[in-house]
């Protein structure tokens, strides 16, 4: 009895093994987006090509540039974190990346983003400037529902 119970369990891990294959899963981590319907062509293309060079900071940020276009923001997000996973020195991914957070209305982690911008090149005057940008967006915000409040009451 003991034995069948082992043969089971090690023929059920085959088959979960090669269900997750046929997903393409890949070891618990999110599958590609290459056959992704619910994103645009362009971006799927993008994703074949992370799948053939998973390592290449340049397909993630065109990727999630484009992703943006579509308002995939969540998507975007992870794909900028992967750029700077594989290269922290890019000033322009932080920025990015918080310009994807604001879009996500992730305000803290926006503004997180263009600060650590800023903090790797202090000379860098687009992080500044997006710093500034939020900055007024977020004080436009809170007049705006400061304004909505006393007009309703």
């Amino acid at each position: 009895m003991k034995q069948a119970l082992t043969y089971l369990l090690i023929l059920s891990g085959f088959i979960w093994l090669s269900l997750a294959a046929s997903c393409g899963l890949k070891s618990g981590k999110q599958s590609s987006l290459a056959n992704d319907t619910t994103i645009s062509l362009e971006a799927r293309e993008w994703s074949k090509k992370i799948d053939e060079y998973p390592d290449n900071v340049e397909y993630y940020v065109f990727r999630a540039e484009v992703l943006s276009k579509e308002n995939r923001h969540d998507l975007s997000i992870l794909d900028y974190e992967k750029a700077i996973e594989l290269d922290p020195t890019t000033v322009s991914h932080y920025y990015m990346l918080g310009d994807e957070f604001f879009a996500n209305d992730e305000t803290t982690n926006a503004l997180e983003q263009y600060e650590k911008a800023s903090t790797l090149n202090p000379k860098d005057e687009i992080a500044d400037l997006n710093k500034l940008s939020f900055c007024i967006s977020f004080a436009n915000l809170i007049k705006a529902k400061t304004f909505s409040v006393s007009f309703y009451n």
